[in-house]
């Protein structure tokens, strides 16, 4: 199982103040909110932009309940299965 970094997804450090939190989320959703896709006539490129508006929204989200571990220690490279932390193989 990978850990998913909110904070990465977001593209923000972690620990952003959520005033920080919301102004990067606004900007993403304004980007790739379905209802903002209209003009995009590539079906793959909108499915695309609706996964990283799913994605930037479970991560706001999940930062706002305060439902997130510290990251800060942790690599993108790196993944979680049991108790080990390893290199993910790609």
């Amino acid at each position: 199982m990978s850990i998913t970094n909110p904070y990465k997804i977001l593209g923000i450090p972690v620990g952003s103040s959520i005033e920080e939190v919301k102004k990067v989320y606004k900007s993403i959703a304004l980007k790739s909110h379905p209802d903002k896709l209209n003009n995009i006539s590539d079906v793959n490129e909108r499915n695309i932009k609706i996964k990283e508006f799913v994605e930037a929204t479970n991560a706001y989200n999940k930062i706002l309940k305060g439902d997130v571990e510290d990251y800060s220690f942790i690599d993108e490279d790196f993944i979680v299965t049991g108790k080990q932390i390893g290199r993910a193989h790609v």
